[in-house]
């Protein structure tokens, strides 16, 4: 017997929608299941919407969020090679978190990797700043200064002293530049 074809359509569109309505309270649980610290059952809820996004067969633009859910949680769990695993996998998709990359390679103890991935940071940080305002941003001028900071003492730990005396210079000065901008907002 054959269906009409309006019936398939609405039973395909109400099966969308469940599909949808499902994904988003996985999703929901597994944020509130972060907020109380809860990351076993986050994971677990994170790992579910991701199954459903790939039961789906096509390439879903929230997979790449549910990937970036999940890897944040294994920094958490300090699961670092799994972080790592996830991170590596979002940049091959054109995702690139210099931060946590930083942070995962500072807590295994590569200094110098982290000092890497700071340093693309602050490289980002500076390119963005001048493309998004026509000013000085001094939000960003504040976050390059703290990421400078944040690799003093891992080019110490990776004995640099040269290096590390450097990029203190280049906070300091980064420090100086904030204040005379600052100056300068202050008597407009």
């Amino acid at each position: 017997m054959k269906r009409p074809v309006h019936l398939i359509v609405i039973t395909l569109l109400a099966a969308q929608g469940s599909f949808a309505a499902d994904y988003d309270q996985l999703v929901e649980r597994g944020r509130e299941a972060c907020q109380k610290e809860d990351y076993f059952e986050a994971k677990r809820c994170f790992h579910k919407a991701m199954a459903l996004l790939e039961a789906s067969g096509a390439e879903d633009p929230r997979m790449n969020k549910a990937r970036e859910n999940i890897a944040w949680l294994n920094v958490k769990q300090k699961n670092y090679t799994e972080a790592l695993e996830m991170y590596t996998e979002l940049s091959k998709r054109g995702i690139q978190r210099n931060l946590a990359f930083a942070e995962i390679y500072e807590a295994i103890g590569k200094p110098m990797e982290a000092v890497g991935y700071y340093e693309k940071e602050i490289r980002a940080e500076s390119f963005n700043s001048v493309s998004r305002t026509p000013g000085p941003d001094l939000a960003a001028e504040q976050r390059i200064k703290e990421l400078m900071e944040k690799c003093v003492p891992l080019l110490k730990k990776a004995n640099k002293p040269k290096e590390a005396e450097k990029m203190s210079a280049d906070a300091k000065a980064q420090e100086e530049k904030i204040n005379k901008v600052k100056a300068t907002l202050k008597t407009q």
